[in-house]
C-alpha cells in the first residue's frame, strides 16, 4: 500500500512540473510574438524612411537601432498594443506604419536621434514630411 502511496505522489509531482514547463513554454511563445511583431514594425520604418528620405546603408543600421529602441518605450507600446496583425498586412500597411512614425516623432529621443544621423537635403525632406503627417 506504502509503495501506491509513494508512485501516486511521484506521478502528481511530475504532473505539476510538465504543466509549470507548459506554461513556461507558452509564455516565451507570446514573447517571441512581441519581439517578432516589434521587429516587423521596425523593418517597416526602415524601409519607409529609407525610401522617403534616401538613407544609405550606415544610416540604415543606426535608424533600425534607434526605431527598435524607441518601440520598446511605455507611449509607444501603447499604441502598438492597439494595432492588430492584421492591419500591418492588409491594406491599411500604409497608415499603420504612419501612425507609428507619427508616434515615434512624437518622442524626443527619437527626433533628436533621426535629425543627428540626416544630411541637410535629408532634413529638408523630413521636415515636409512631418508637415503632412
Amino acid at each position: 500500500m506504502k509503495n501506491w502511496i509513494l508512485i501516486a505522489f511521484a506521478l502528481l509531482a511530475f504532473n505539476i512540473q510538465a504543466q509549470d514547463l507548459n506554461a513556461l513554454a507558452g509564455s516565451a511563445g507570446s514573447s517571441l510574438s512581441a519581439n517578432s511583431m516589434i521587429e516587423s514594425l521596425a523593418g517597416d520604418q526602415v524601409k519607409s524612411l529609407t525610401s522617403k528620405l534616401g538613407l544609405n546603408a550606415a544610416q540604415q543600421e543606426t535608424l533600425t537601432s534607434l526605431v527598435t529602441t524607441q518601440l520598446g518605450r511605455p507611449e509607444v507600446q501603447d499604441l502598438i498594443g492597439n494595432i492588430s496583425p492584421e492591419s500591418l498586412l492588409g491594406s491599411n500597411a500604409s497608415a499603420t506604419t504612419s501612425k507609428v512614425t507619427e508616434a515615434l516623432l512624437a518622442q524626443p529621443e527619437f527626433a533628436s536621434g533621426l535629425n543627428s544621423m540626416l544630411t541637410k537635403p535629408q532634413k529638408a525632406k523630413m521636415t515636409s514630411l512631418v508637415g503632412k503627417m
